[in-house]
C-alpha cells in the first residue's frame, strides 16, 4: 500500500508507531498522513506547486474524485472517502489548508500566529486520528496538545532545515526574550532552545492526562509515538548543538522498544 510507504518516509516516529495499530487502521491512519504529506510537499519543495495546492484544496473541500490515477490523485481520493466515512470535519481540513497557505508567504510568527499556524498543521492531525479511532470528542483537547507539542519539538529539531527556506517557526516574542536574532548557535540559542521544548513539554504532559480515555489496543501506539518524541526533545535538551548535524529521530529499535514497555505496564 504506497500510503504506508509515504507514512515511513516522511516521519519515523510517526510511521513506526502506526505499524503498532491494528492493520485496518493502520490502513487509514497512512491514507490521512498520506494526505498531509503530499500537500505540505506542495508548499515545502522547490519549485513551490501552488496551483496544485490549491487545486487539491478545492477537490478536498468539495469532495470532487479525481479520475487521473497518479499516485497523488490516488490519495486524494482515498482521502475523500475517508472523510466520509470517519466524520472528520470540514473546518479540520479547511484550518490545514490555511497552515499550508501560510507557508507560501510567512517567513517568521509571533506566539499567536504560531498558534493559529499549530493547530491548522499539527493540532487538527490528532483530532483526525480520533475521528479515524471513533474516540468520544473529549478527548480532542488532549489530541491537540499532542501534537501541539510534537510539532513544537520539530520545529526546533529542525531550526536549520527550515532557516534554508526562509522559514523560522520560534516565535518572535521568544527569541527577543532570549536575544536570538540570527540563529546562530550560541548560548542564547541554547537557552531558548530548552525553553520551547520545556514548553512543548507541557503541552504534551497535559495532553496524556487523556490517555485513560483511550481504549488500551489504541492508547499503546499513541503512547509510543508521544514518548518517542520526548525522547527527541531530550536528546535535543541535554545537547542543542545536536541539531546542527544529523537529524535526531528514534531507531526502529527504540520504538519497538517504548511499545514492548507500553504493552507490559499498561
Amino acid at each position: 500500500m504506497i500510503e504506508n510507504y509515504i507514512t515511513l518516509k516522511s516521519s519515523r516516529s510517526y510511521g513506526v508507531s502506526t505499524m503498532f495499530f491494528p492493520k485496518y487502521i493502520r490502513d487509514k491512519i497512512s491514507i490521512l498522513y498520506s494526505f498531509l504529506r503530499i500537500v505540505d510537499n506542495f508548499v515545502d519543495q522547490y519549485p513551490r506547486r501552488i496551483e496544485e495546492l490549491y487545486k487539491a484544496k478545492e477537490f478536498i473541500l468539495n469532495g470532487i474524485e479525481h479520475h487521473i490515477g497518479d499516485i497523488e490523485n490516488r490519495v486524494f481520493n482515498k482521502f475523500n472517502a475517508l472523510m466520509r466515512e470517519t466524520g472528520i470535519e470540514h473546518e479540520w481540513i479547511e484550518a490545514f489548508f490555511r497552515s499550508m497557505e501560510y507557508d507560501i508567504y510567512k517567513a517568521e510568527y509571533t506566539y499567536r500566529e504560531l498558534l493559529d499556524y499549530m493547530y491548522g498543521s499539527a493540532e487538527i492531525v490528532g483530532m483526525c486520528i480520533s475521528r479515524i479511532l471513533r474516540l468520544d470528542d473529549s478527548v480532542l483537547p488532549g489530541a491537540r496538545l499532542l501534537g501541539r507539542g510534537m510539532q513544537m519539538i520539530n520545529f526546533v529539531r529542525d531550526i536549520y532545515e527550515d532557516k534554508k527556506i526562509n522559514r523560522i517557526y520560534l516565535p518572535k516574542e521568544h527569541r527577543e526574550m532570549f536575544g536570538v536574532s540570527e540563529l546562530c548557535m550560541d548560548s542564547k540559542l541554547e537557552r531558548l532552545i530548552r525553553f520551547e521544548i520545556e514548553l512543548a513539554w507541557g503541552w504534551i504532559e497535559n495532553g496524556k492526562r487523556y490517555f485513560s480515555e483511550i481504549p488500551v489496543p489504541y492508547r499503546i501506539p499513541i503512547k509510543t509515538a508521544t514518548e518517542l518524541y520526548q525522547w527527541i526533545g531530550m536528546r535535543i535538551y541535554q545537547n542543542p548543538r545536536s541539531i546542527m548535524n544529523n537529524k535526531i529521530r528514534p531507531g526502529y529499535f527504540t520504538a519497538i522498544v517504548y511499545n514492548i514497555k507500553n504493552r507490559i505496564f499498561q
